[in-house]
């Protein structure tokens, strides 16, 4: 009998270690590092650590992503924002959507349109488009209309249409 309940002991010691340890594993989001710092995973919660193995922004965001120009794009309660690399937003969590800087711009979505943010945080191209891309080499696609009958065209950093909105959504 003594055998029997020290043996049902141990098994739950090593259930609980188990469970214990499972929740409280760092785990990569994704192995890149990106000014310093790369995205890992707590409890179902995102931060930020560096180079050196220390976690230098904690575990308190439902989403996290790379750091670009300076900042990196986070969630939290529903709400996309940016924060520095202290964990301190410069743009606080109030988007529907966003993506990260590229260019000096960042789409992000208000209300039920995109448009384009500086580093600051205001508009520079404001909200007109049903979707919004990332820049890239100056250029970012934009879209029209309503999925699946989307018109995609191409703009430049200041908002001029480079490639008009008459290409066709992939199906």
């Amino acid at each position: 009998m003594k055998k029997k309940i020290a043996l049902i002991i141990v098994s739950i010691l090593i259930i609980f270690i188990f469970i214990f340890s499972k929740f409280n594993r760092i785990s990569i989001d994704n192995p890149n590092f990106s000014n310093d710092m790369i995205v890992v995973i707590k409890n179902d919660k995102y931060g930020y650590m560096n180079r050196k193995g220390e976690v230098v922004v904690d575990f308190k965001y439902d989403e996290a992503f790379n750091f670009s120009e300076g900042v990196a794009l986070v969630k939290e309660n529903g709400m996309y924002g940016y924060i520095d690399k202290k964990g301190d937003y410069r743009i606080e969590p109030k988007y529907l959507n966003a993506e990260s800087f590229s260019d000096g711009l960042a789409a992000v979505k208000k209300d039920s349109l995109y448009g384009y943010i500086d580093l600051n945080g205001d508009f520079l191209i404001e909200p007109k488009y049903s979707l919004a891309s990332s820049f890239s080499e100056g250029l970012a696609d934009v879209y029209y209309g309503e999925y699946p009958n989307y018109k995609i065209g191409f703009i430049d950093t200041e908002g001029k249409i480079i490639i008009e909105p008459e290409l066709e959504y992939p199906e």
